[in-house]
């Protein structure tokens, strides 16, 4: 298909205040076949009215606004994939910006692929006296910058979330044979869906190409400033990612795969929540085959060193 729908999932709960720039970024893309399904999760704000108002303004563009209960941002986007007509997928959450050339960048790519993922640069700013100023969110080396498949994207994908659910613009076939949002994430859902995803050994493509990104919006409404729910839901992650990969045929590093991320797993607990666990994790495979777990037990150290320190 030489102009193939595009499918907008903007999942949005008391975003009335910020919800109409995001939508102008959708209306402002160079290219011009989608549709935007915004899924309200139960506001209480006067999202239901701005976005209505939106729609009324545009009645050329392919707006669709959809209430529901309020069940959760994972939900809320499980609600827009099932409404979604698009070959393509673009999750955008209702505080976030596209740059206007994304989709024209981004879907000639994904037709040169078989049910691919195509991701952008991510960029982080926050408002302050009513003008934007950027955000280092992360460090170096944190996001990808790099096309990732087989082994490697899931060995990056264990370690953290690559890029921001904005960055990608993803195969429709592809996001419903990996299955749904967890809704019983609150926090780091898009991270275990990618990695869903990547068990199905597709490419993950990064553009490369300066004019397509996404902009996070970094405020105290941020679940990423809650470290402590984001702390707990790590672990859930990591927990779920595991029975995935005790499910997965031997080979392919799926041995190695394990054993990192339970290494991880017991760095999170010692850096942020229950010390003991950690420890007694390295401590044990330590024990076992002392050269192999040398520099976990180093990193362990370190981290519990910093922890005490910070107390």
């Amino acid at each position: 298909m030489n102009n193939p729908l595009i499918s907008v999932i903007v999942p949005a709960y008391n975003y009335g205040h910020l919800i109409t720039e995001t939508l102008e970024s959708i209306s402002a893309q160079t290219y011009s076949h989608w549709e935007c399904i915004v899924v309200d999760d139960g506001s209480i704000d006067a999202t239901a009215e701005v976005v209505q108002d939106y729609i009324k303004q545009h009645p050329e563009q392919n707006f669709q606004y959809v209430y529901k209960s309020n069940s959760g941002l994972s939900a809320s986007r499980n609600v827009g994939i099932k409404k979604a007509r698009g070959i393509y997928i673009q999750f955008l959450d209702a505080d976030d910006l596209l740059s206007k050339d994304k989709f024209a960048v981004q879907l000639p790519l994904l037709q040169m692929q078989d049910c691919a993922l195509v991701f952008s640069q991510s960029y982080f700013f926050r408002e302050e006296d009513g003008r934007y100023v950027s955000v280092e969110k992360y460090p170096p080396g944190y996001l990808a910058k790099e096309t990732l498949s087989g082994f490697k994207l899931l060995n990056c994908l264990i370690k953290n979330n690559v890029f921001p659910v904005s960055s990608a613009l993803v195969h429709t076939a592809l996001v419903k044979k990996a299955g749904e949002f967890d809704p019983g994430l609150d926090s780091n859902e898009d991270w275990l869906f990618w990695f869903n995803i990547a068990l199905l050994n597709p490419e993950f493509i990064f553009d490369h190409v300066e004019s397509s990104f996404t902009k996070v919006r970094v405020h105290h409404k941020s679940m990423m400033n809650n470290h402590r729910r984001m702390s707990l839901s790590e672990v859930a992650v990591r927990n779920k990612m595991e029975a995935k990969l005790v499910s997965q045929p031997d080979g392919h590093g799926v041995g190695q795969l394990k054993k990192n991320n339970a290494d991880l797993l017991a760095l999170h607990h010692i850096r942020s929540l229950e010390l003991h666990i950690g420890m007694r994790y390295i401590m044990k495979h330590f024990i076992r085959h002392p050269l192999q777990n040398f520099h976990l037990l180093r990193k362990g150290c370190f981290k519990m060193m910093v922890r005490l320190y910070k107390k």
